[in-house]
């Protein structure tokens, strides 16, 4: 009997909910310190977990909008 093949198919696309503070500033264009300027000047909330910082990606993306360039 020959056997079955199994292929996986592919995950979908999940959106994280949070992300490091290196992440936000891959999403955002700029480097760590900004995004620390940022939380605290209060422009991005941030949750703790043990030592590391994460930002709520709803929060990044609010922010994006509401500072946005407008020409």
């Amino acid at each position: 009997m020959p056997k079955k093949s199994r292929t996986k198919s592919p995950a979908p696309a999940v959106k994280p909910m949070m992300v490091s503070i290196a992440v936000a500033a891959q999403l955002i264009g700029c480097v760590k310190l900004t995004i620390r300027n940022y939380i605290k000047a209060g422009y991005l909330r941030s949750s703790k977990v043990g030592r590391r910082v994460y930002i709520s990606v709803a929060d990044i993306e609010k922010m994006m909008a509401d500072h946005a360039v407008r020409a």
